[in-house]
C-alpha cells in the first residue's frame, strides 16, 4: 500500500492495476445522444473500470462514447496504458507537471479525461475517496426528458432547469406538436428549459422552433438550444438572434472562443476533461454534463468542479450528472 500524501516521487510504472470491461444495460430507449440526425436508440454502455491495487480507493473510469468519440474502447485502453508508464507523481504536482505538454499531444479525449481523473485522485484525500458513493448519490442535477410524447410527470417545481430532447420534424413529430407538449408541461411553471437537438435541426427548422416558442409565450423560459445544428458557422450566425449553447463543437469553439453563444456544455469524456478546462478563461457559463458516465466517472465529473474556480455547484452548472440512474444492471 502506498500513502497518497507521501512526498517522495511515485513511479507509476511499478504500480499494479486491473482493467475490467463493465457493460451496463438500460431498460429505457434514448432519443440521444448517439444520433446526429435520425434517432438511433441505444441502451448499452461499456467502460473500462480501472482499479489500482496499491490502494483500493484509487479507481478510475475510461469510457469513450460509442459512435460519438473518435476512439474505440480498445484504442483508449492501449493509449491509456502506454501513457501511464510515462508518468511520475510528486505531492503538489500541478496538472501540467504531472502530464506535460508532450504527453498531452494527440491524446484521445477519453484518455485525457481518465489521466485527469488520476491526477485528481492523487490530489484527493483518501477519506473522500472512501465516501465516493455517497457523494455521487448526493449530486444535485436537473431533470432530463428524453421523449416529450411519453413524459407525463408534471413535477414542474422539483427542478430549476429541465433539459428536453427535441427532434427534427423529419423524424415524425412536427415542431408545432413538440412546442405544444412543452407548453402543456411548463406553461404555469417558473423554470428554465434547455432544448437539445443533438445537431438534428436545419437552420430554418431552428428558426421555426424559436418562432413557435414565441407564439406559445415560452421563449422567455428557454435558456438555450443545445448544439441544434450540424454546422458551427451556421450556429454562430444564428446565435446573434437565438440563444445557442455549444456542445459537440467544443473543440472548434475552443480555438476561436466566440462570445455570442449562450453557454458551453462541457462533457469531460468527450472534451478531454481537466486538460481542456485547466486555465480556460471564458465569460460564458460552463455547464458540466455527462456522456452517460457511470459511478466513478460521475464522481470525477463532480470533483472537477471543486478544482476549478471558474465553475460552481449550483444545479444549473451540474446538468445531467445523474445519468447513471438510467443504467440499472451491469454484466
Amino acid at each position: 500500500m502506498f500513502d497518497l500524501a507521501q512526498k517522495e516521487i511515485l513511479d507509476i510504472s511499478k504500480w499494479k492495476y486491473s482493467l475490467q470491461v463493465k457493460k451496463y444495460i438500460s431498460p429505457i430507449t434514448f432519443r440521444g445522444p448517439y444520433h446526429r440526425g435520425p434517432v438511433t436508440p441505444s441502451s448499452e454502455r461499456k467502460v473500462y473500470h480501472i482499479q489500482f491495487l496499491n490502494n483500493e480507493n484509487l479507481q478510475l473510469e475510461l469510457g469513450p462514447l460509442e459512435n460519438f468519440s473518435p476512439e474505440s474502447l480498445e484504442e483508449a485502453k492501449e493509449q491509456f496504458i502506454a501513457t501511464l508508464y510515462k508518468l511520475k507523481w510528486k505531492e503538489g504536482s500541478d496538472l501540467n507537471h504531472f502530464l506535460g505538454p508532450e504527453l498531452q499531444k494527440n491524446l484521445y479525449p477519453s484518455v485525457a479525461n481518465a489521466l485527469g481523473q488520476l491526477w485528481l485522485a492523487l490530489s484527493t484525500p483518501n477519506e473522500k475517496l472512501k465516501n465516493h458513493h455517497k457523494r455521487v448519490k448526493n449530486i444535485q442535477s436537473n431533470q432530463l426528458i428524453t421523449n416529450l410524447d411519453e413524459h407525463t410527470n408534471r413535477d414542474e417545481h422539483i427542478h430549476q432547469v429541465y433539459k428536453i430532447k427535441i427532434s427534427s420534424a423529419k423524424n415524425g413529430t412536427s415542431i408545432a406538436s413538440q412546442v405544444k407538449n412543452i407548453h402543456t408541461l411548463f406553461k404555469n411553471s417558473n423554470v428554465l428549459l434547455r432544448l437539445d437537438a443533438n445537431r438534428a435541426l436545419g437552420p430554418q427548422e431552428l428558426q421555426d422552433f424559436w418562432e413557435e416558442l414565441g407564439k406559445a409565450n415560452l421563449a422567455s423560459k428557454v435558456e438555450y438550444f443545445e448544439e441544434p445544428l450540424g454546422s458551427y458557422s451556421q450556429m454562430l450566425e444564428l446565435s446573434a438572434s437565438i440563444p445557442i449553447a455549444i456542445d459537440e463543437s467544443f473543440d472548434i469553439w475552443f480555438q476561436n472562443r466566440e462570445d455570442t453563444f449562450k453557454a458551453i456544455v462541457f462533457k469531460p469524456t468527450l472534451h478531454s476533461g481537466l486538460i481542456s478546462l485547466n486555465g480556460l478563461k471564458s465569460d460564458l457559463p460552463i455547464v458540466i454534463s455527462s456522456s452517460f458516465d457511470l459511478n466513478w466517472g460521475q464522481f470525477w465529473n463532480r470533483e472537477i468542479i471543486d478544482k476549478l474556480p471558474c465553475l460552481d455547484l449550483t444545479p444549473s452548472a451540474l446538468h445531467g450528472l445523474n445519468t447513471d440512474q438510467f443504467f440499472v444492471s451491469s454484466v
